[in-house]
């Protein structure tokens, strides 16, 4: 959280701590090392990876569909990231290893604290799911469906310092995940048909910020997927549309 707090000196003391946790996290890894699993609240809710074979050589070379979630972000994607400071580019890989590492822990806070009552927590909560992915980078394409279903349901939030963190985040995904692992999740979001218009409308404002971010990191999508993208946008549920919010995406 302190990576975001509004006194640069705070802001940087934070980062710097997490560097020294980071060197000592990697220290104490080697030689074994924390795989991604699963974590749990009292409540029951979970934060899992999506499937992959334990057996399969590129699970084990940190891939999910095919799609690398281990190479560090390009320069490109660093740019497209709009990463704020105290961040002069990616703090260290043993920094960013060691968020990675304990990712479904600290996503289950922060997704659930993103429901939270008061303003304040629901902030804090997304100002710190912003420097999480930042630090992740491609490891949260490990955890894109629930990523994606949360931050559509907190764009309806009302507060508006709190979408422009979770447009950030989404910006975040868009530029250091692959595209091809977010688009089948996005359509499958827009052409839900339990969906109403307002969420539709919150699903095409994380599109939205996806696509501009993966597009200046100069990803290339699947052309096959982004054909499929477009024909949901041009269908009646939402080219047609009157409701507001889908008509000021479009």
């Amino acid at each position: 959280l302190g990576f975001s707090d509004e006194q640069q000196s705070i802001a940087a003391a934070a980062l710097a701590a997490v560097e020294r946790a980071g060197m000592l996290w990697q220290q104490q890894q080697q030689p074994p090392r924390q795989q991604q699993g699963v974590a749990a609240d009292a409540n029951g809710d979970t934060v899992v990876p999506m499937e992959t074979d334990p057996h399969d050589p590129a699970a084990a070379a940190g891939q999910v569909d095919g799609l690398s979630t281990s190479s560090p972000p390009t320069a490109a994607a660093v740019a497209a990231a709009q990463l704020p400071p105290p961040f002069q580019g990616l703090p260290s890989s043993s920094c960013c290893q060691m968020v990675s590492d304990l990712l479904p822990q600290l996503l289950l806070g922060e997704l659930a604290g993103l429901k939270e009552w008061t303003n304040t927590l629901r902030s804090a909560a997304a100002r710190t799911l912003h420097t999480t992915l930042v630090l992740a980078g491609p490891a949260a394409t490990s955890y894109l469906q629930q990523l994606t279903n949360a931050l559509i349901t907190s764009m309806s939030e009302e507060d508006t310092s709190i979408v422009t963190v979770l447009a950030a985040s989404c910006r975040v995904l868009g530029a250091f995940v692959p595209c091809n692992a977010w688009l089948p999740i996005i359509v499958d979001a827009l052409t839900d048909t339990k969906s109403g218009s307002a969420t539709k409308a919150n699903a095409l404002v994380v599109t939205s910020c996806l696509i501009h971010a993966a597009a200046a990191a100069q990803q290339q999508p699947d052309q096959m997927l982004l054909d499929l993208l477009v024909s949901v946008l041009v269908t009646d549920d939402i080219r047609c549309s009157d409701h507001l919010g889908i008509q000021r995406q479009l």
